[in-house]
Order: C-alpha cells, then structure tokens, then sequence
C-alpha cells in the first residue's frame, strides 16, 4: 500500500457561504457537508495515509480547500499567493505543518496561483491558466522541479483539475470541454461525457482511486482502464454546490 501524508481541514458552519458559481450554491447543508469531509478523510486513511489535521480559521467559508494553498514538488512546497483576498487567511497555519516535512519556497509578488491549478504528471507540472492562476506562476514551479513546466487553457470551471487528472502509466482523465488537450497530445487520455464533466476530477493513490459517486460511465472508464484495483466512490454533493472536488480537500505528500 502506498503511504503518504495527508493536510486536511474540516469545513466550519461558515462552509454555507464558500465563493461558488453553481447554481445550487445556496442549499449547501453544512452537516452534509461535514459528514462527506468526514467519509473522504476515513478514504485517505483506508489508502495509506496519515492525516493532519490543519486548525480551523474563523470566518474562512472555503477553508476546506486546502489544495490550494500550495503545491508539493519533491522536497519542496511553494506557497500558492491565491487571488482570493477572504482565503488569503488561510494559508499561514498550513504553512506552518506543511514546514514540518518540507521547505515551503515564495514566488515572486507578480505570481498568482491557485494550487488547483497544478496537475502533476510523472513527467510535467501543467499549470492552469485559469481565473484564479497566471502565466508568471509557469516559471516559479519551473524553478523547483526537474519537471517540464507547461501552462494550459482552462476552458470552463475553476482550476485545471477540475477537468484533469493524472491517472498512472502516462494517462489522464479529462473533460475535453473544460481543457485544451493540446498539452496532452503525449499522453493517453481518458475522455468524461458532458453529463459527467464533475468525474474529470479524482485522485489516483496507488492501487485505489478516488471519484465522486454517481457517474456511472466514468467509472467503467476507469475499471476497464485497468490501472487500479479499488475505486472508491464518495458522496460529494456539498463539496460540488461550492466548485469543489476531491483534489481541493487534501494536500497529498507521498512518504
């Protein structure tokens, strides 16, 4: 089983008013929510992980988001200086555990970067150039990683893996309508169907990978892809009403 530690923050009452663009945004049910964020941390631990905890933040509706506080390369975590000023209070305390295992690095003040944004293959670090990250981030990661650094177009939704994630064995599952594929053009892709866009985003931990339960056609995507011997499906309702998905729950640091 593949080991890692996983940052994660449990989502407060406040969660009910999380930056969102989705039309169910304001039927957010925060116990809902809580047990979801509570299944999902139980998922980690059952894949191989060891969880912290990070502190809660008063009044910071969006703090369960942490995957967008900084991206993990070998060694090194570069705080993502996130174009939300109301989550700006959130990165200081992760920051701070995060210190416990890495060195945490600051790009220069031109750099915006959600850590949403940063899909890491086994080969590349694409960057999403999206509402949330620019082009200026491309050469602060270029700066900490042997990886080849790549931006790419993010056509609808919030960040990059909200329509990409990296599988295993150089293959990606993607919503082609959220991305421009163009970058890919390496790699073997796994295409979601419209109805199933919100699938594009998962997490491969090992053997196992995690997905939002309901999709059906994403699912047997992966089974007959052959890459994993567990999927887990998790309930993700609430996480969803606030352009959120399994990636922007956790920050991930492989042991």
């Amino acid at each position: 089983m593949r080991t890692f530690t996983a940052f994660v923050r449990q989502p407060t009452p406040a969660f009910t008013r999380a930056i969102s663009s989705h039309a169910k945004k304001d039927s957010i049910d925060f116990p809902k929510a809580l047990s979801q964020h509570q299944a999902y941390v139980e998922a980690l631990r059952n894949a191989g992980g060891r969880i912290v905890q990070a502190p809660n933040i008063e009044d910071c509706p969006d703090q369960p988001f942490v995957e967008d506080v900084a991206v993990v390369c070998k060694g090194v975590a570069l705080a993502c200086p996130m174009r939300e000023p109301t989550r700006q209070p959130e990165a200081p305390s992760l920051l701070n555990q995060l210190e416990d295992l890495l060195a945490v690095k600051f790009p220069p003040e031109t750099v915006w970067l959600d850590g949403g944004d940063a899909l890491a293959t086994d080969r590349h670090i694409f960057v999403g150039q999206s509402k949330r990250s620019n082009a200026e981030a491309i050469p602060a990661l270029q700066a900490l990683t042997n990886k080849t650094v790549v931006g790419v177009d993010v056509l609808r939704g919030l960040h990059l893996k909200s329509a990409a994630s990296y599988l295993a064995d150089n293959t990606l599952l993607v919503d082609p309508l959220g991305v421009d594929t163009e970058q890919f053009k390496d790699y073997k892709m796994l295409e979601v169907c419209e109805e199933e866009s919100y699938a594009a985003n998962g997490i491969a931990l090992g053997d196992a990978y995690l997905m939002p339960s309901g999709f059906p056609e994403t699912h047997a995507l992966l089974r007959e892809s052959g890459l994993f011997q567990r999927i887990v499906e998790l309930e993700m309702s609430e996480f969803e009403k606030a352009d959120g998905g399994l990636t922007c729950l956790s920050i991930i640091v492989p042991d």
